[in-house]
């Protein structure tokens, strides 16, 4: 059985029984753990625990203009950095009128492509 800690800036994943660590460590930035999940489908590897982290993104309160900064350099305070192209990017979770300033951007700039 597993033990899963999500705090805001804290994530640790041990065996309930042995207290093996599986995964622990301070997140870069912060996260909403009432709104985070986790699940474990029994298998091992990639198919074990998935955690589901929902980001605070308190950078979009200062300047909610600036969707960009809500990008985590890394998962893991002093981590390994993640290449901006290393993953699918998915900005559904961007607030409502975030989100339509950022399709009405991207939408001028698949016409300028175009164009060009």
């Amino acid at each position: 059985q597993l033990e899963v800690l999500i705090e805001p800036y804290n994530i640790s994943v041990r065996n309930r029984s042995s207290g093996e660590v599986y995964l622990e460590g301070t997140l870069e930035r912060g996260v909403a753990p009432a709104q985070s999940v986790w699940t474990h489908d029994g298998g091992t590897g990639e198919d074990g625990c998935l955690l589901l982290l929902h980001k605070m993104n308190l950078e979009l309160l200062r300047r909610h203009w600036m969707h960009s900064e809500m990008w985590w350099p890394r998962l893991f305070a002093g981590g390994p950095a993640v290449e901006w192209d290393d993953y699918e990017k998915d900005y559904s979770d961007l607030p409502a009128p975030v989100l339509a300033a950022h399709q009405t951007a991207e939408a001028i700039k698949d016409v300028d492509r175009q164009l060009e």
